[in-house]
């Protein structure tokens, strides 16, 4: 039964109690798992003995000996050795199948693009806006005025304004990225500050001021509202004083509920259902188009 063979793993079957068992003989080398090239070379032998081997009169189903001859022999109970690889394989599968339920759910009844999410806060008075405050979709946009990525997206959501026209309604919402973009805070307030004198289309005046110089400075605001017909020094204090921190704060808070981390995060919106999904990212006009398109639907 146990001859020496050259390859350093052999592999035998053998009939023993009803029941038929691996065995494996390994030659050791300077451990159990350091073999020699010639370990690659498996032996499959059936064998009838008329003595078995004491390894299999033990009741367990996996046993384990060291031989005189400096082998090692590993005896597996194929019918446990089956089960067990049937449960593995069982496992396994719930495992994959879990994946794959996980992921239906996740799409199911729904082809949109990017992130599904709840508890957009509604579009109000507060809302600084383009287009048709009643239109049945809104592109939220939560935007840094230092970022470049945002100085990017704003083209394109102007152009995404213009070719909805009253189909859409585009809003902004402060985000400022502080730890990254040391002037954003006093960008996102300063076009508020201007709001408090010219309403809506001076926010968005200021705005594009702003990001058409992202570099501009807290220093150059003031000279920078001038510049647009607005009273410099009314907007300087206005900055000082901090006047329109909360109503950043406030925006910040709305985008960071619904799961935005980062700058532009855009939320396509439709108004009538509540339906949203979040587009993180300065996406080309086609991919916002295709997300506007199936909210459509």
């Amino acid at each position: 039964m146990y001859v020496q063979k050259k390859p350093a793993l052999n592999f035998y079957v053998v009939n023993s109690n009803g029941d038929r068992w691996l065995l494996f003989i390994y030659k050791r080398s300077h451990s159990l798992y350091k073999f020699t090239n010639k370990a690659t070379a498996l032996i499959l032998k059936s064998l009838s003995s008329k003595t078995e081997p004491p390894i299999l009169k033990s009741k367990r189903s996996i046993n384990m000996q060291k031989n005189n001859d400096n082998t090692i022999t590993i005896a597996f109970s194929v019918k446990s050795l089956i089960i067990f690889c049937t449960a593995i394989l069982i496992l396994v599968g719930a495992f994959f199948l879990g994946i794959w339920n996980s992921k239906s759910k996740a799409t199911s009844g729904s082809n949109l693009p990017g992130i599904q999410v709840t508890n957009v806060a509604p579009i109000t008075e507060e809302d600084w806006i383009i287009g048709n405050r009643d239109a049945k979709i809104a592109l939220i946009e939560y935007s840094d005025l230092e970022c470049p990525f945002c100085q990017k997206f704003h083209t394109t959501a102007q152009q995404i304004s213009d070719v909805y026209k009253d189909e859409l309604v585009w809003v902004y919402r402060h985000f400022p990225l502080t730890q990254i973009h040391p002037n954003a805070q006093k960008y996102a307030e300063a076009t508020e500050c201007a709001a408090k004198q010219g309403g809506n289309d001076a926010f968005w005046a200021m705005s594009n001021a702003i990001f058409t110089n992202i570099k501009v400075g807290q220093e150059n605001l003031g000279k920078l509202a001038q510049d647009l017909g607005y009273n410099k020094e009314a907007l300087e204090s206005c900055l000082s004083l901090g006047e329109t921190q909360s109503l950043v704060q406030q925006d910040q808070q709305s985008g960071v509920q619904i799961g935005v981390t980062g700058t532009p995060g855009n939320v396509i919106l439709n108004t009538k259902t509540g339906q949203a999904i979040l587009l993180p990212g300065a996406l080309p006009f086609e991919q916002i188009k295709q997300a506007i398109e199936a909210i459509l639907k």
